[in-house]
C-alpha cells in the first residue's frame, strides 16, 4: 500500500516498530528506518507528533485523526489510521502530505 502511495508514508507496528516505508518518505526525513522504532528518527518534532497521532488512533481505530506540522521549513499534513485484527490494533498507516495539496 504504501509502495504506490505518492506522498510519504509509513507503517508502524504496535511495538513501534517500522514496519515499511515508500521512497518520498525517505526523501522528506533521510532516515530509512525499516525494523527500527520509529522514536530512533532524528527529527523529534516528527516523533512526538507521531506519538500524539498514535494516541489518538489506539481510542478511535478506523478514523483518520489529522494533526499539522511545519517540517523542513514546509507545512505538513499528518495522518493516522489504525488497524485492527480480533479487536487488537496491529499497525498504523501514516502518511505525511504538504499541507495545501503542494508536492
Amino acid at each position: 500500500l504504501v509502495s504506490v502511495c505518492w506522498i510519504p508514508a509509513v507503517v508502524i507496528g504496535m511495538d513501534d516498530v517500522v514496519w515499511c516505508h515508500n521512497e518520498n518518505f525517505i526523501k522528506l526525513t533521510n532516515w530509512s528506518g525499516v525494523g527500527a522504532s520509529y522514536k530512533s528518527m532524528p527529527y523529534s518534532s516528527l516523533q512526538q507528533n507521531f506519538e500524539n497521532l498514535i494516541r489518538k488512533a489506539l481510542e478511535v481505530p478506523y478514523t483518520t485523526h489529522t494533526d499539522s506540522l511545519e517540517f523542513s521549513g514546509r507545512p505538513y499534513q499528518i495522518q493516522i489510521v489504525a488497524f485492527q485484527q480480533h479487536g487488537q490494533t496491529e499497525f498504523y498507516l501514516i502518511t505525511v502530505a504538504p499541507a495545501g495539496g503542494e508536492v
